[in-house]
């Protein structure tokens, strides 16, 4: 797994933050990425043309990913 994102940003800013998962076995792998939640940040889906399903529940923001033989899915 590799994580992007910057490492300061302002109050009030929006800023992505990029999660690959890579999958190196000889079959497709399910994944769910969880985010925590947190009273200094909000979040703020935005889809992606991967296979990805999302949801924002009271606590965590959940993205499960199928991710393919020898590919790679980015959850952004």
């Amino acid at each position: 797994m590799n994580v992007q994102m910057p490492s300061k940003c302002k109050i009030g800013e929006q800023i992505g933050i990029r999660i690959t998962v890579f999958n190196y076995l000889q079959t497709e792998i399910e994944a769910l990425v969880i985010l925590g939640s947190s009273p200094h940040y909000e979040f703020v889906n935005v889809e992606t043309v991967a296979k990805a399903e999302s949801h924002q529940d009271t606590n965590e923001h959940h993205h499960l990913i199928f991710v393919s033989i020898s590919l790679l899915s980015a959850v952004s």
